[in-house]
């Protein structure tokens, strides 16, 4: 996440917000005390306002959210530069490994913290998808297609791609396990709930 992102996570954190409202209201008197007092009312209002207001519930939220828009962002560029740069299979492939990793993302800003697939999805998107694809492109376009030691720089790149979209289709399952697993849970806890009148 971006120190802007980090910035307005905090700035509009209930702690912050709330903390601005009792420095406001803390300095009100200080301006009829005199200059030197109202920085010190503001400060030890604004203290004693983040305090009150207890930790902020949604600000590792809005940091998953806007570390899952900067991937969802960084997938398109991908996309995008494919399809200036490459031919159709190539920018095809990326699509599908773009098209399975969108739902990913969703699920995983529903996770607290976005769950440690969340960090590895945003290596693919900032790190290996852009390495991978630079490297590609380096080799001249006549080349891409002959053949060395019976590979091509264009298979290398598609066989390097299909290992990311397995990747994504191991953490898909690993997410999906976790789901059912967690239903399977309410649904014993509702079992015992609803059928134990001694729980009622």
């Amino acid at each position: 996440m971006s120190r802007w992102d980090r910035f307005m996570t905090w700035f509009l954190s209930r702690r912050n917000l709330f903390g601005m409202g009792v420095a406001a209201s803390a300095a009100l008197p200080g301006l009829l005390l005199g200059p030197w007092w109202w920085p010190l009312l503001a400060a030890a209002g604004y203290g004693l306002g983040v305090l009150v207001a207890g930790p902020p519930p949604t600000a590792l939220d809005l940091s998953v959210e806007a570390e899952a828009r900067n991937i969802r962002r960084a997938l398109d560029r991908i996309v995008g530069q494919a399809r200036r740069e490459t031919d159709a299979q190539v920018t095809n492939a990326l699509e599908r490994l773009r098209a399975e990793a969108l739902p990913l993302i969703a699920a995983l800003e529903r996770e607290p913290g976005g769950g440690p697939h969340l960090t590895v999805l945003g290596q693919m998107a900032f790190e290996y998808l852009p390495q991978t694809l630079t490297s590609y492109l380096r080799v001249p376009a006549a080349y891409r297609r002959v053949r060395r030691g019976g590979r091509s720089a264009r298979s290398v790149l598609l066989e390097q791609l299909e290992l990311l979209r397995s990747q994504l289709d191991a953490m898909e399952h690993d997410v999906v396990l976790r789901d059912l697993e967690a239903l399977a849970r309410h649904g014993e806890f509702l079992r015992t709930r609803f059928t134990d009148p001694l729980t009622w």
